[in-house]
Protein backbone atom coordinates (compact mmCIF):
# COMPACT_ATOMS: atom_id res chain seq x y z
CA UNK A 1 0.00 0.00 0.00
CA UNK A 2 2.88 2.10 1.00
CA UNK A 3 3.96 1.74 -2.56
CA UNK A 4 1.17 2.27 -4.50
CA UNK A 5 0.89 5.99 -2.68
CA UNK A 6 4.34 6.80 -3.27
CA UNK A 7 3.77 5.96 -7.31
CA UNK A 8 0.63 8.35 -7.13
CA UNK A 9 2.86 10.64 -5.34
CA UNK A 10 5.45 10.69 -7.94
CA UNK A 11 2.95 10.19 -10.70
CA UNK A 12 1.56 13.79 -9.29
CA UNK A 13 4.83 15.62 -9.04
CA UNK A 14 6.00 14.57 -12.42
CA UNK A 15 2.20 15.54 -13.96
CA UNK A 16 2.89 18.87 -11.79
CA UNK A 17 5.93 19.64 -13.22
CA UNK A 18 5.14 19.23 -16.87
CA UNK A 19 2.14 21.56 -16.46
CA UNK A 20 4.36 23.82 -15.30
CA UNK A 21 6.87 23.56 -18.09
CA UNK A 22 4.21 23.35 -20.89
CA UNK A 23 2.75 26.90 -18.89
CA UNK A 24 6.22 28.30 -19.06
CA UNK A 25 6.91 27.29 -22.79
CA UNK A 26 6.02 30.97 -23.95
CA UNK A 27 8.11 32.96 -21.26
CA UNK A 28 10.76 30.74 -21.75
CA UNK A 29 10.82 31.49 -25.71
CA UNK A 30 10.32 35.15 -25.02
CA UNK A 31 13.43 35.50 -22.33
CA UNK A 32 15.48 33.37 -25.39
CA UNK A 33 14.90 36.14 -27.46
CA UNK A 34 16.01 38.99 -25.45
CA UNK A 35 18.95 36.91 -24.20
CA UNK A 36 19.35 36.43 -27.90
CA UNK A 37 19.25 40.24 -28.35
CA UNK A 38 20.66 42.02 -25.21
CA UNK A 39 23.85 39.10 -26.19
CA UNK A 40 24.07 40.51 -29.96
CA UNK A 41 23.55 44.11 -29.89
CA UNK A 42 25.34 46.17 -32.08
CA UNK A 43 28.43 48.45 -30.30
CA UNK A 44 29.37 51.27 -31.88
CA UNK A 45 31.03 54.97 -30.74
CA UNK A 46 30.67 58.70 -31.58
CA UNK A 47 33.92 60.44 -32.49
CA UNK A 48 35.58 63.21 -34.67
CA UNK A 49 31.98 63.16 -37.10
CA UNK A 50 32.19 59.42 -37.29
CA UNK A 51 30.23 56.47 -35.70
CA UNK A 52 32.61 52.83 -35.69
CA UNK A 53 30.89 50.03 -35.57
CA UNK A 54 31.91 46.94 -33.66
CA UNK A 55 35.50 47.47 -33.68
CA UNK A 56 35.68 48.95 -36.80
CA UNK A 57 34.28 46.34 -39.27
CA UNK A 58 31.74 49.04 -40.07
CA UNK A 59 32.93 52.93 -40.66
CA UNK A 60 30.42 55.91 -40.51
CA UNK A 61 31.79 59.14 -41.65
CA UNK A 62 30.89 62.53 -43.42
CA UNK A 63 27.18 62.71 -41.84
CA UNK A 64 25.43 66.03 -42.75
CA UNK A 65 21.93 67.19 -42.52
CA UNK A 66 19.39 69.00 -44.33
CA UNK A 67 15.90 70.31 -45.30
CA UNK A 68 14.96 69.86 -48.41
CA UNK A 69 11.99 72.29 -49.35
CA UNK A 70 11.24 70.56 -52.50
CA UNK A 71 10.18 67.53 -51.17
CA UNK A 72 9.49 69.11 -47.52
CA UNK A 73 12.26 65.74 -45.62
CA UNK A 74 14.59 66.69 -43.25
CA UNK A 75 17.83 64.22 -44.61
CA UNK A 76 20.59 63.09 -42.69
CA UNK A 77 23.31 61.39 -45.07
CA UNK A 78 26.58 60.24 -44.83
CA UNK A 79 29.10 57.48 -46.23
CA UNK A 80 29.51 53.67 -45.08
CA UNK A 81 32.93 51.34 -45.42
CA UNK A 82 32.27 48.02 -45.01
CA UNK A 83 35.52 46.37 -44.52
CA UNK A 84 34.70 42.63 -42.81
CA UNK A 85 31.69 40.79 -44.32
CA UNK A 86 28.37 41.40 -45.92
CA UNK A 87 25.35 43.27 -43.37
CA UNK A 88 22.56 44.46 -43.05
CA UNK A 89 22.53 48.07 -41.43
CA UNK A 90 19.61 49.49 -39.73
CA UNK A 91 20.05 53.46 -39.01
CA UNK A 92 18.04 55.66 -36.71
CA UNK A 93 18.40 59.40 -35.37
CA UNK A 94 16.14 60.93 -33.18
CA UNK A 95 15.23 64.30 -34.66
CA UNK A 96 14.85 67.25 -32.33
CA UNK A 97 13.13 70.86 -32.59
CA UNK A 98 14.21 74.32 -31.30
CA UNK A 99 12.57 73.56 -28.09
CA UNK A 100 14.76 70.37 -28.23
CA UNK A 101 12.02 68.29 -28.06
CA UNK A 102 12.12 64.86 -29.90
CA UNK A 103 9.57 65.25 -32.52
CA UNK A 104 10.40 61.90 -34.79
CA UNK A 105 12.88 59.52 -36.09
CA UNK A 106 14.51 59.51 -39.15
CA UNK A 107 15.81 55.91 -40.50
CA UNK A 108 18.14 54.68 -43.10
CA UNK A 109 18.74 51.06 -44.01
CA UNK A 110 21.17 49.24 -46.32
CA UNK A 111 22.14 45.67 -47.33
CA UNK A 112 25.94 46.06 -48.06
CA UNK A 113 28.67 43.74 -49.69
CA UNK A 114 32.08 43.17 -48.17
CA UNK A 115 34.46 45.66 -49.04
CA UNK A 116 32.53 48.31 -50.67
CA UNK A 117 31.07 51.99 -49.52
CA UNK A 118 28.00 53.07 -49.40
CA UNK A 119 25.98 56.70 -49.16
CA UNK A 120 23.11 56.48 -46.42
CA UNK A 121 19.96 59.25 -46.74
CA UNK A 122 17.65 59.24 -43.12
CA UNK A 123 14.66 60.61 -43.88
CA UNK A 124 12.27 62.44 -41.88
CA UNK A 125 9.42 63.05 -43.76
CA UNK A 126 6.71 64.54 -41.43
CA UNK A 127 4.77 67.72 -41.90
CA UNK A 128 6.72 69.23 -39.20
CA UNK A 129 10.08 68.09 -40.90
CA UNK A 130 10.94 71.74 -41.70
CA UNK A 131 10.96 72.42 -37.94
CA UNK A 132 13.95 70.08 -37.36
CA UNK A 133 17.07 71.70 -36.01
CA UNK A 134 19.31 69.15 -35.09
CA UNK A 135 19.45 65.10 -34.99
CA UNK A 136 21.53 62.72 -32.84
CA UNK A 137 21.88 59.03 -33.30
CA UNK A 138 19.46 56.93 -31.41
CA UNK A 139 20.15 53.58 -32.64
CA UNK A 140 22.50 51.49 -35.07
CA UNK A 141 21.66 47.59 -36.03
CA UNK A 142 23.87 45.37 -37.95
CA UNK A 143 22.85 41.83 -38.67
Amino acid sequence: MKENKKSKKILIGVGIGIAILIYMIPFIAIMGGVTYSILNQTKYEEKDNQIIVNKDKVIINDITSYYNSETEEYIISGYINNSKKDYSISITFDVYDANNYIIGQAYANLDMKKGNSYKFKAVYFEDDAKEVVRYKLSDIELY
